[in-house]
């Protein structure tokens, strides 16, 4: 739990800095309704202390339940929201009380804008680059079986689904990850620069399952660092191009390499993945995987009916194409 308020503390920060620049607007819109600036103060005050501190626990119960890690960003959309709002009621006619019934919509349509699909109607373009270094105390020989990519059953990613080698280049593989419900994304990896046991360099083109499901280009690399001969170090660079501003936003809250790196570390190592944000993601996308499994759909009598006269419709489409493969 520790380990994951660190990883989270820029969005306790930023969260925290904005309800601070929103509190005095606050306080200046109740001054203009007639209150004194002594009460208007700790009114405004008091309101954005409570609404931080129910912020900051739906951020603690958002990162110990997989199910609700998307309900993090809750916290940054409503302190940009009250900033909004309270600027709003500076200059803009109603009572300060009238704009904060308005918080809940807008942070929804913050959300909505910044990390929703409308993400994707934004022109600008960035290049996102993320670095970071985790020590494993295994061999370097062993931590190399578990970083290749061309090993789905061996991988530290247990999402990893499938990889096909491509038929015309020897250096270019195909890759399935799930993401739930049934879907997977598909990245195809051109190796660049490989050394056994002691890293790789690859080109990365697909989709992501992030904010507006954009399209992903760039370069990812793993490099094996041997620590004496029981402990490695990995650092990981990966660079990505045409990045969205927004997703820049998110993996910068989120502390994504280092959040992945602990991931990597307690995969290879068999620990919990409770730990991280990607170890939660990993974690909702394999529970759901297993309910679905063990779900067993009923047989209603409707659906048998259907289910029959399609079977019908097919016997009867394959007697007419091809009488010949009918053994009477």
């Amino acid at each position: 739990m520790l380990k994951t308020i660190r990883l989270q503390s820029r969005r306790f920060g930023l969260t925290f800095a904005l309800l601070a620049v929103a509190t005095p607007a606050w306080a200046l819109s109740l001054v203009g309704e007639g209150y004194d600036p002594v009460s208007a103060l700790t009114i405004a005050g008091a309101a954005s202390f409570a609404l931080y501190l129910m912020l900051c626990g739906l951020i603690l119960g958002t990162i110990t339940v997989p199910a609700l890690r998307g309900w993090r960003v809750a916290a940054e959309t409503t302190g940009m929201a009250s900033l909004l709002l309270s600027a709003m009621a500076l200059v803009l006619p109603g009572t300060a009380q009238q704009y904060a019934l308005c918080l809940p919509s807008a942070s929804a349509a913050i959300w909505i804008g910044l990390y929703g699909p409308l993400a994707r109607l934004v022109p600008q373009r960035i290049t996102q680059v993320d670095t970071a270094r985790i020590h494993i105390p295994l061999p370097h020989q062993m931590v190399w079986r578990m970083a290749l990519p061309t090993r789905p059953s061996e991988h530290w990613d247990p999402l990893l689904r499938a990889s096909v080698q491509d038929c015309e280049d020897a250096d270019t593989f195909h890759l399935d990850y799930a993401r739930g419900n049934g879907e997977t994304d598909s990245v195809c990896i051109t190796m660049l620069e490989i050394e056994p046991n002691r890293g790789y360099r690859y080109l990365f083109q697909g989709e992501s399952s992030g904010v507006g499901r954009a399209f992903a280009q760039g370069y990812h690399q793993v490099l094996l660092i041997p620590d004496g001969e029981d402990a490695t170090w990995v650092e990981l660079s990966r660079k990505t191009e045409d990045c969205l501003p927004a997703q820049r936003l998110l993996s910068w809250l989120d502390r994504a390499p280092e959040d992945y790196a602990e991931f990597l570390r307690a995969s290879t190592l068999g620990e919990p993945m409770t730990g991280t944000l990607t170890g939660l993601h990993r974690l909702a996308v394999l529970r759901e995987e297993l309910d679905r499994k063990r779900r067993r759909p009923k047989m209603s009598a409707s659906r048998s009916l259907a289910l029959l006269q399609v079977a019908a419709q097919r016997t009867w489409a394959l007697l007419i194409r091809a009488p010949s493969m009918i053994s009477w």
